[in-house]
């Protein structure tokens, strides 16, 4: 009896051990990422015995110094609101509040549902810091209508996401006007200083904004439900003023605010969780508002050239070839440079100069003749503020052994209110025959440099701001087709250098001093220019200065196979010289889906390169591992290399010490790497970002991390020194956190105004994202933590991002996109880059040898290491054919790490790379805070988070039930089978 109640037991035990072993393998195989979503860091923060390279400013790691972080970040969350928030409209002086007006309504459902970051940005919420609308708004002074507050915070509205609507098309979740009963109207009157109306939009990785969403509209237009919001605040007689905050950092259609009697409108973008403590302090006059727009906000979201071509098609005959769904998809960048203000600026230059077809029909959202007053509700880089400032180009000086512009701008406060304002330094360079004879485009404005006073500017003070640059970004990209050999050129001629509030006022400074007449603002009133704003600078063609980049390499073209017409499919991209017939029109007439305006077919040539991807997973060893020393132990570790130079020959002894399983590992990681015991270094310990690390501080409260203000407002701050207190104040948080690494900052264009992910990038210019990047990134590298920017590169759309071939040409490539990475890859700050899921031409980013050899290393000189985005191998990924072309790490499955060890044993290029690559990735992690935790020993800290530690006993325990009962039951089993036997001999 006991035999077979222990077989039983025995069985369902066995079960229950199996189950939780492979449970637990597996849970443990991916033990970083479920630490990284849960905010465990499974890691103490201090734990070697070396000096402390990376001290937090804050003092020794306690629950002392994470409440003095949380006093710093409280006040940096409000500050980027203060100077990021942008001021669109102010008639008579709506804003800000007064004294007297401390009475309010807050009317849509955002309001007491704010979008803070973007949908996969960021930290989960900190409830014990957390500040929504009501409270902002309580702290100073505020008293909002609690009763229809409380309405929408009760309903069930909610917006809804694409991806997260099983299918269905996205909606915005506003409340229906038969929601407001007579009831809710009823308390308006006594909440009546001001109407603020709260404006959301939402989107998200994998989640781009809809051109038709299920109300049948652009995701970005206003909408039935919030047309009559406005009408029905703009019809009730009580309210004294109407406000509109715009929380979105997608440039919906503005064209209404007139029509509903809109008095003021402040665009707050995504605040973060404690941001809107600085919109609060904006609305009440306690800061003045500096922000400027870091992207165009036109009449039409639709407008625009690249909206023609946003999110993709699939190739007319796919099917003929039979592709599959990593290789079917492609986008095609088909309006060239012209992206955002550069298309609306240029287009408005050549209309009043009457040239290029300016005037055409094709592209104006009216549908006749194009008209700039018509297009633009405002422009980029336009911001107002409480104060009024008058602004003055003194001088543009160059030093030619640094080959960089220092501009002096005199700014003077000639209004009543202490305010911050951001200088704008932009350039007009020639466009000449030479120019139009090689096919090369150029813009009619565009950015080079900004600053920003640090601290207010006093009514009736004068202030001086000095902005430099390098000569280098003066200079444009020919591809010389002629002769198929490309580089930077300066082409002779006069540059316009201007500083103006936006894009467009520093256009008509330009304008004006070349006698140009007709000039108008974006309201379309007449204005002139001011001529005290711009300077002229004559410069001689040169096409020799940038020939080489700043490693000595020769610039070339590297990316002509990233052009259809590379592969015999005609494609034409927009042209300032005949704006009519070149402008991207959609031949299908799509009203569903996004539109495709360049209509590809298949060849068998392009067919040929999308599938190249698999040419390694089943290569002949190349050239044998003879000659190349690996796992030959000699006693450095990891602690030893600190502070090495990249070049220092010590690497070379210190990498041929790594076995081929160690190799294997450090090319791996998901969302952290094991631990490399025979060198010490410790496991990595990984989150993501990039509006927050998803981390809880090991210390004091041990909550979540800071939510910061999404990328465009930090853009919008256009402060080079918030900026890099941002990178600092962020990389504090990952050392609180025990973080190596975040996963951010995202620097790709905002292209198009509906692109899902726009709340992780920072413009649609590649200079302002190039400058705030580079500032963040300095900030994180002086406390030690690496910033892994993202997704490079051209990763401007969520749609059909697995595989989709993004095709452009290569002046747009490297004038726009390529250019926002630039300054963090050759800066020297920058160690950690991660790559797109989409391909460069037909050629998947992480395995593009030319972007991330002949460019990236070769010509920018990055000694920093290159990591695949989190991706299993597929159809279009293979990790041998990444790590052969130049990616260092690969993450997401850790299986990989099998075959590239089997591979690295039998092929010396395999080998080769994967030494390359733990170069790279060692040098980063030596020259980080993973510093403050190497032991001198090579001891390794082999700390686990507790549900790995349960998991673990859990295990343990099962196994040996499983053994007990086993035992019991072989015990029983004997006794019995003996009783038996006696029982028989007895018989």
């Amino acid at each position: 009896m006991k035999k077979t109640i222990f077989r039983g037991i025995t069985a369902v035990i066995a079960l229950l051990f199996a189950v939780v072993f492979f449970l637990g393998k597996v849970l443990q195989d991916n033990a970083s990422s479920i630490n990284s979503y849960f905010g465990i860091t499974g890691a103490s923060a201090i734990s070697g015995d070396a000096e402390i390279k990376y001290p937090s400013e804050f003092g020794d790691f306690n629950d002392d110094s994470v409440n003095k972080l949380l006093d710093a970040d409280a006040k940096i969350t409000a500050q980027l609101q203060e100077e990021g928030s942008v001021l669109l409209k102010n008639d008579a002086e709506a804003l800000p509040l007064k004294s007297n007006e401390k009475k309010v309504t807050l009317f849509g459902r955002a309001s007491a549902d704010i979008v803070y970051r973007g949908q996969a940005g960021g930290p989960n919420k900190d409830s014990s810091r957390f500040v929504d609308l009501k409270k902002a708004l309580n702290d100073v002074g505020i008293t909002i209508n609690d009763t229809l507050y409380n309405a929408y915070a009760k309903s069930s509205t909610v917006r809804v996401v694409e991806a997260e609507a099983n299918g269905t098309s996205a909606s915005i979740g506003e409340e229906k006007i038969s929601f407001y009963t007579n009831d809710l109207k009823n308390t308006f009157s006594s909440f009546s200083d001001a109407a603020i109306i709260v404006l959301s939009r939402y989107g998200g990785e994998s989640k781009d904004l809809q051109v038709v969403d299920v109300d049948g509209v652009p995701q970005l237009s206003l909408h039935q439900n919030e047309k009559d919001l406005l009408q029905m605040v703009k019809d009730s007689t009580v309210f004294s003023k109407r406000i509109v905050l715009l929380n979105t950092v997608y440039a919906m259609d503005l064209d209404w605010l007139d029509e509903y009697s809109i008095d003021a409108c402040l665009w707050i973008g995504n605040p973060g969780y404690q941001g809107l403590t600085g919109v609060a302090n904006v609305l009440v006059g306690k800061a003045s508002p500096s922000g400027k727009l870091p992207m165009t906000w036109a009449s039409s979201s639709l407008s625009s050239p690249a909206m023609q071509n946003m999110g993709g098609a699939t190739y007319s005959n796919a099917s003929e070839f039979g592709l599959n769904n990593f290789e079917k998809r492609y986008v095609v960048y088909q309006e060239g440079i012209y992206v955002g203000y550069k298309y609306y600026e240029t287009r408005y230059e050549d209309t009043i100069l009457n040239q290029g077809n300016a005037s055409s029909a094709k592209g104006a959202y009216n549908g006749a003749s194009w008209s700039y007053a018509n297009e633009m509700c405002y422009p980029f880089g336009f911001g107002l503020s409480y104060s009024s400032f008058e602004q003055k180009l003194n001088s543009v000086t160059y030093d030619a052994e640094k080959d960089t512009y220092k501009v002096t701008v005199s700014l003077k406060n000639t209004g009543s209110f202490a305010a911050k304002e951001a200088v704008e330094l932009y350039v007009q360079t020639p466009f000449t025959d030479y120019d139009k004879d090689h096919g090369l485009e150029k813009p009619s404005i565009q950015l080079v440099g900004y600053n920003k006073p640090s601290s207010n500017v006093n009514p009736g003070e004068t202030v001086t701001v000095d902005i430099e640059f390098d000569r280098y970004y003066l200079a444009s990209y020919d591809i010389k087709a002629d002769s198929n050999k490309g580089g930077y050129i300066l082409d002779a001629g006069n540059y316009y250098f201007a500083i103006g509030n936006g894009a467009h006022e520093a256009l008509n400074n330009i304008l004006q001093v070349k006698g140009q007449t007709s000039l108008v603002d974006h309201n379309g009133a007449a204005v002139t220019g001011d001529v005290d704003c711009v300077k002229t600078i004559e410069m001689e063609f040169d096409d020799t200065s940038y020939a080489q980049s700043q490693t000595g390499q020769d610039v070339d073209n590297l990316f002509a196979d990233a052009d259809p017409n590379y592969y015999g499919i005609t494609v034409n991209y927009l042209s300032r010289t005949d704006w009519d017939n070149t402008y991207p029109v959609d031949p299908n007439n799509q009203t569903t889906t996004f539109p495709a305006a360049a209509n590809l077919a298949m060849n068998s040539a392009l067919k040929e390169a999308l599938q190249s991807i698999t040419k390694n997973k089943n290569k002949t060893p190349t050239i044998g591992t003879n000659g190349i020393t690996y796992g030959v132990y000699k006693g450095i570790v990891l602690y030893d290399m600190i502070g090495l130079d990249y070049d220092d020959p010590k690497w070379k002894e210190f990498v041929e010490q790594l076995s081929l399983t160690d190799l294997s590992k450090i090319a791996m990681t998901n969302f952290g790497s094991e631990a490399i015991e025979s060198i010490g270094r410790p496991k990595t310990i990984e989150s993501e970002g990039p509006e927050g690390c998803r981390g809880k501080y090991l210390y004091g409260s041990k909550n979540d991390g800071t939510c910061y203000s999404g990328g465009p407002v930090v853009a919008a701050t256009f402060n080079p020194e918030l900026q890099e207190r941002l990178g600092e104040l962020f990389a504090e948080n990952c050392l609180f956190c025990g973080i190596d690494l975040i996963n951010g900052p995202g620097c790709d264009i905002l292209r198009t105004p509906y692109g899902g992910r726009a709340s992780e990038y920072y413009s649609e210019d590649a200079m302002l994202s190039n400058v705030t990047a580079l500032k963040v990134i300095t900030g994180f590298r002086t406390k030690g933590v690496l910033a892994n920017i993202k997704h490079f590169a051209l990763n401007e759309q969520e749609s059909a991002r697995q595989g989709i071939a993004v095709f452009a040409n290569e002046q747009s490539m490297r004038e726009i996109y390529f250019k926002a990475f630039e300054g963090a890859f050759t800066s020297g700050k920058l160690l950690a880059c991660m790559t797109s899921y989409n391909r460069v031409g037909a050629i998947y980013t992480a395995a593009n040898e030319n972007l991330l050899q002949n460019l990236v290393r070769n010509e920018w000189g990055y000694k920093g290491y290159l990591a695949i985005d989190y991706i299993s191998e597929n159809e279009y990924s293979s990790g041998l054919d990444c790590i052969l072309a130049g990616s260092n790490v690969l993450m997401g499955n850790s299986d990989r790490s099998k075959i590239l060890s089997r591979a690295a044993a039998k092929d010396g290029e395999v080998l080769k790379a994967l030494q390359e690559g733990a170069h790279y990735v060692l040098h980063a992690f030596a020259n980080s805070q993973m510093a403050n935790r190497l032991s001198s020993t090579g001891e390794v800290d082999s700390v686990h988070s507790w549900w790995e530690t349960a998991i673990t006993a859990g295990q343990i325990s099962l196994g040996v039930l499983t053994g007990a009962s086993i035992g019991l039951y072989v015990f029983f089993f004997i006794k019995d089978s003996r009783r038996k036997e006696h029982e028989n001999i007895e018989k």
